[in-house]
């Protein structure tokens, strides 16, 4: 699925467009019931769960697959999940 289709807009620093992105992001996860990899941190049986995991991974790539590659640079982490990348963007454009 490309995420550029349901968000047409990119993350990126110097747009300030942070509350754009979000909204756009927001509706898409809505609208496939994917809400909880956002909203909840991951438990140990989610990470042992191959389905929990294939869609965790998507909803990664498509973060990563919509913001731009300085954003990507500093909320990339080893071992992400769709929770922690969130909420890293939140707290880099809320200043958490």
């Amino acid at each position: 699925m490309n995420i550029k289709a349901h968000v047409p807009v990119e993350l990126d620093l110097a747009e300030s467009n942070y509350t754009e992105w979000h909204c756009f992001f927001d509706a898409f996860i809505s609208k496939f019931g994917l809400d909880a990899h956002l909203s909840s941190r991951p438990t140990a049986d989610d990470r042992r769960d191959p389905d929990w995991v294939m869609k965790d991974q998507c909803i990664l790539s498509w973060l990563y697959n919509s913001m731009s590659k300085d954003v990507r640079a500093i909320v990339r982490i080893p071992k992400a999940t769709a929770y922690s990348i969130w909420h890293t963007i939140h707290d880099q454009f809320q200043g958490q």
